[in-house]
């Protein structure tokens, strides 16, 4: 067997493999008289019928069975011999049958040979902060807002009141994906919409149609209408205001505190703001880490592992994603495009992170990561054994911690550098 690779691109191989004693033909008449033993055919007698009557018959579906088992047994052979590792399905072309001899060009990506950029006197950034009293009483505030009750108002809308809207946009007349919506419910002040778009419905009331005149943002999420200006026609149905409860004993007793102890309340919100903080630092910490990895070491990311990546991405963003009634916004997959290019890339410098350090993963790791997610429910041993039960949930589990032992194994290798944060900064805004 002859091989021959060619590089069509940086991860990009063409395998071009001949097999000299291949004998096609002569196997496609082996396996035709064998099968004229026993096959029956209209208006023939069993065994007698003519060969070329079988060729005719069956000739192109046996020659490709022959011809997919002889690729199957040469293209892991030539893989080997050339020391290759395909990361998708080959795409196979150009078959040739020259007498005896068989040929043909397999296509495929390969991941990219890298050498790790040394880690010697590169500085990561650590941030630190900590949970303040002006933290903490924020953040009751915040739980007043959840637990509030909505009255219906005649009044103006203000920041902080419930409407519910019809909305319909335009760009430049022209109708696009999402941009109308009936019965639409929005509170003012709670972001969920386009700049401006909450601000404009201050000073509505129940009846009154408003015009608002805006522009969608650059890093929109829906490329198509990124950077340009909107017309919105509003049609205001309703206006509600939130009336917030006291901080008594009634609203801790709303959060699981049985005696209504207040100074219980804050201690258990505050716990939950440090497990909190500490998640969002470590985060920070991982988004420095894996962004100064890339710098480091610019790669190819194979486009094949880029385009199921986007797929993923687009599918776990459908099933995250309530759309307003009436709305008919479809998302688009080249949204998704860069963040999974990312994503492989980085899984490729991680890969070969654990493989040049003989990484292995931290079997007690795995069982406090565990532990960390059982016991937010009441019933912690019974998840457990659920995850453990579920091999593919548990490799989500090993995955998330052998890639935070890489960010440890990274920050060991490197200068940390800290710098001072605040809750509200961390929380809100990584």
């Amino acid at each position: 067997m002859q091989v021959s690779v060619e590089a069509t691109g940086d991860i990009e191989r063409k395998l071009t493999v001949q097999i000299p004693d291949a004998g096609v033909e002569a196997q496609l008449e082996r396996r035709l008289n064998s099968m004229g033993k026993t096959v029956r055919m209209k208006g023939f007698r069993p065994g007698k019928v003519p060969f070329r009557v079988l060729k005719q018959q069956y000739g192109a579906s046996i020659r490709n069975e022959i011809t997919s088992e002889l690729i199957q047994q040469s293209f892991a052979e030539a893989l080997h011999q050339e020391e290759l590792r395909p990361v998708n399905t080959p795409v196979f072309s150009q078959f040739k049958e020259e007498g005896n001899q068989f040929e043909y060009v397999a296509t495929f990506e390969i991941l990219p040979k890298l050498e790790l950029a040394p880690l010697e006197g590169i500085e990561i950034e650590r941030v630190e902060a900590e949970v303040t009293d002006a933290d903490l009483d924020k953040m009751l505030e915040t739980l007043r807002k959840q637990q509030a009750s909505w009255e219906e108002i005649s009044e103006a809308a203000i920041d902080g009141d419930r409407l519910t809207v019809d909305f319909h946009g335009t760009i430049d007349g022209e109708e696009f994906s999402g941009n109308r919506a009936s019965n639409y419910v929005v509170t003012i002040g709670g972001k969920r919409m386009i700049s401006g778009f909450e601000e404009g419905l201050v000073g509505g009331e129940a009846g009154r149609e408003l015009t608002l005149e805006l522009q969608f943002p650059d890093d929109y999420r829906l490329t198509t209408v990124a950077g340009k200006p909107v017309h919105f026609q509003v049609t205001v149905h309703k206006v509600e205001r939130p009336s917030l409860p006291e901080l008594d004993e009634a609203f801790a007793k709303k959060f699981g505190i049985e005696d209504g102890s207040l100074e219980q309340l804050r201690n258990e919100v505050r716990a939950n703001m440090e497990r909190e903080l500490k998640q969002r630092i470590r985060q920070q910490v991982k988004k420095n880490v894996l962004g100064k990895l890339l710098e480091l070491n610019p790669i190819t990311a194979p486009t094949s592992l880029v385009e199921q990546e986007t797929q993923l991405l687009l599918e776990q963003a459908k099933q995250n994603m309530t759309m307003p009634e009436g709305s008919d916004f479809k998302l688009s997959a080249s949204a998704y495009t860069e963040a999974a290019r990312t994503r492989v890339k980085l899984g490729i410098l991680i890969g070969e992170i654990i493989r040049a350090n003989n990484i292995a993963i931290d079997r007690q790791r795995v069982d406090d990561k565990l532990q960390e997610i059982a016991i937010a429910y009441e019933q912690p041993t019974a998840i457990i054994d659920w995850y453990r039960s579920h091999p593919e949930s548990m490799n989500q589990i090993e995955s998330a911690v052998i890639e935070d032992q890489v960010i440890d194994w990274v920050l060991e290798n490197c200068q940390v550098t800290t710098t001072q944060s605040s809750f509200e900064k961390l929380v809100n805004n990584l």
